[in-house]
């Protein structure tokens, strides 16, 4: 998944309405603004917006050598929670990283 990457954080705490800790980290990225219409909801927009996406908090220092805002390509996985399956970053690398490796593929 190729996406353009504004930062990436972590975050530790305890909750102060519920008291329970909480540790997760994530990625900020520029996605497309899509149109949604719904009994409930319409959306219309144009251009993009900045969205939150789940990293692994234990990958989370693999971020730190980007100099945001950057093109990045992510490496995910699928896991299951009790809220049920949902994607999480595990790796990313920059542009460039990919095309030398394939360049490197296509000479061997």
């Amino acid at each position: 998944m190729k996406v353009h990457a504004l930062g990436a954080k972590r975050m530790s705490g305890k909750s102060s309405k519920t008291g329970k800790d909480y540790d997760f980290a994530q990625l900020a990225v520029l996605m497309p603004i899509d149109p949604v219409s719904n009994g409930s909801l319409n959306i219309i927009g144009y251009g993009f917006q900045a969205t939150d996406l789940e990293i692994d908090k234990n990958s989370i220092t693999a971020f730190a050598r980007f100099q945001y805002p950057c093109d990045l390509v992510l490496t995910t996985e699928n896991r299951v929670d009790r809220q049920g399956m949902k994607t999480v970053i595990t790796g990313a690398k920059t542009l460039d990283e990919v095309n030398q490796a394939q360049k490197l593929k296509a000479a061997a």
